[in-house]
Parts: C-alpha cells; sequence; structure tokens
C-alpha cells in the first residue's frame, strides 16, 4: 500500500470518527496530542521500546451518574479500506488495535501531557476514571448487520488491558448514526437521557445532558427527552426488531424513568410496519388505557411507508 494511500485512508477514518462523534455531543475534545511512554514493555514493531504514543482524541467530561467522578476518555481511530472475509484475520487486527489503545490509557494515566489537560478542566471532581473509545470502521457497507465486537469476549488479552474500554464497530455505529439522524431531523432540540443506576450519594444525578454518555454507547435501548414548555416527551430507540416482549419491556423502561411527567411515549423499532404488527401492538396497548399515556410506535429507517 502506498504511503499516499494510506494517509488518505487515515484521514477518511479520522473525518468519519469526527463527524460520529460531533452527532454524539463529543464536539469539545482535544485533537491529535502525543504522549509520552513511561511503559518498558511497551514495544514498537522494531522490537524497540516506545518513545511515545499518539491520543486521537481526549474527551473530559463530568459523570452524570457518580456525583464525584470526573471520566477521561481516549479515544482511537481506526479505519480500513481492505476488508478481510476470513474473521479470524479480523478479529486479530480488532485485537491488535484493543492492545494498542490499552497501552495508551495505561501510559496517559501518569503522563504530565494528560495530566496537564485533567487539570485545565473546570470543576474537575476527585474520583478520575480513564476509559477507551476504539472506534473502528471498515469501508465496507454490507458489513453493517456483521456485529465484529460480538467476537471480543472470545479474545484472550493476557491481563494486558486494565481500563475499561468501548468499541464501535460498524453495526454499532450504524445505529448510532440513524438513531441521531432520525432526532436531528424530527427534533430542533433534545436531550440525551441517561436512567438512574442510583449510584447518587448526594441524589444530584444529571439525568439530561448534551452528549452521549459513555456507558450508553453500546446500549441497545438509546432514550431521549423532548422539551416542550411545561412538559416534555420521551423518545427511545430500540436495537431489536419488533415483538411483543421487547415491545413490553421498553414500555416498562420508559415509564419507569420518565417518573409519571411525561404523556407520550415514543418507541422507534428498526422495522416496525404498521400493518404488519398492527394487532401485535394494539393487544399490548389495550392493556394500558388507564394509565393516561399515549404510545406512539415507529420505525426510525427511513422509507417512504413511513409516511
Amino acid at each position: 500500500m502506498s504511503g499516499e494511500l494510506s494517509k488518505a485512508i487515515g484521514e477518511r477514518g479520522e473525518e468519519i470518527s469526527r463527524n460520529l462523534l460531533t452527532l454524539l455531543g463529543w464536539e469539545k475534545t482535544i485533537t491529535n496530542l502525543s504522549i509520552d511512554c513511561i511503559k518498558s514493555h511497551h514495544i514498537n514493531k522494531n522490537k524497540n521500546k516506545k518513545i511515545s504514543h499518539g491520543e486521537d482524541e481526549l474527551f473530559i467530561y463530568n459523570c452524570p451518574i457518580i456525583d464525584t467522578r470526573t471520566v477521561v476518555v481516549h479515544v482511537s481511530v481506526k479505519h480500513t479500506m481492505e476488508y478481510n472475509e476470513n474473521l479470524s484475520e479480523r478479529k486479530k487486527t480488532l485485537k491488535k488495535h484493543i492492545l494498542e489503545l490499552g497501552e495508551i490509557i495505561e501510559c496517559g494515566k501518569s503522563t504530565h501531557q494528560i495530566k496537564d489537560c485533567i487539570n485545565e478542566y473546570q470543576n474537575c471532581r476527585p474520583d478520575i476514571i480513564h476509559f477507551g473509545l476504539l472506534i473502528y470502521t471498515e469501508n465496507k457497507k454490507d458489513s453493517q448487520n456483521n456485529c465484529l465486537t460480538h467476537e471480543i469476549p472470545t479474545f484472550n488479552f493476557e491481563n494486558k488491558i486494565k481500563d475499561n474500554i468501548i468499541v464501535l464497530d460498524n453495526y454499532r455505529i450504524e445505529f448510532l448514526y440513524k438513531v441521531l439522524t432520525y432526532m436531528k431531523n424530527n427534533f430542533k432540540i433534545f436531550s440525551f437521557t441517561v436512567p438512574d443506576f442510583g449510584y447518587n450519594l448526594l441524589n444530584s444525578q444529571k439525568t439530561q445532558i448534551n452528549h452521549l454518555n459513555i456507558n450508553m454507547m453500546c446500549s441497545d435501548v438509546l432514550p431521549f427527552r423532548i422539551d416542550l414548555g411545561d412538559r416534555f416527551e420521551v423518545v427511545i430507540f430500540v436495537n431489536e426488531s419488533f415483538n411483543i416482549l421487547a415491545f413490553k419491556r421498553v414500555i416498562s423502561y420508559a415509564i419507569g424513568f420518565s417518573k409519571e411527567f411525561s404523556k407520550k411515549i415514543k418507541i422507534g423499532f428498526p422495522d416496525f410496519d404498521k400493518l404488519l404488527h398492527l394487532h401485535e401492538q394494539q393487544k399490548v396497548l389495550n392493556n394500558l388505557n388507564n394509565l393516561g399515556i399515549e404510545i406512539e410506535t415507529f420505525c426510525f429507517n427511513d422509507s417512504f411507508l413511513n409516511l
């Protein structure tokens, strides 16, 4: 592969990732930061000790779930043009990228470059936790339904990964892209909703934030809030085919976190069809008449059939 092509592939990956992070509300990041390598066991491809690591992006925010915590996210961007049909080779590449990000976090927690960034962050809290976010994209559209991250539990990292790392592949990014595109096309203002996990000792959890919390990156249920004057509506996306059980679960979930303040809940499935699923939907909704809540079901995959 020529140097020019390799550079173009890298730049395309950075472009995709930056646009994705903007959709997710991760706009105020620190980009292209070089940090010292301080671990003797970090070896480059020439078997020499590494001198430095490259941080593609660094995102710092105060955790909305735990009120004493500030989150530092080390973002690594990888993009490949050559899609390998061999699953074992694809797994090998993904594992290599995860291990590289693990090294970045391991050094980053102790280097002055990252500490300086944290010290500059306003209202930093005493508990600092580091996460990794690997955005791994493959330049192949028909691989979007092939979830490579499902293979990660089979990897043997030999205890080299010390911190939590979230991986976004084509499958996960496609879901996030469709969800955020739908929200931006249909609502001028909306908030990302953080479910109440009950961790806040001071009961001060901020449930409505302007970016997607890293804990929700791989969730198959994404809730949003639409404020309409003195009331609000709930919009929830489900990354699962429509079925009665999933429909019941997400309604119960929505009613729980809306705490009866919202009288309208919109639930999106990727394949909901007003004709095919009409009777199944009615079976569930007929049991909710006494709650005084309006449930609207929709398909978030664009099609004229959704009109």
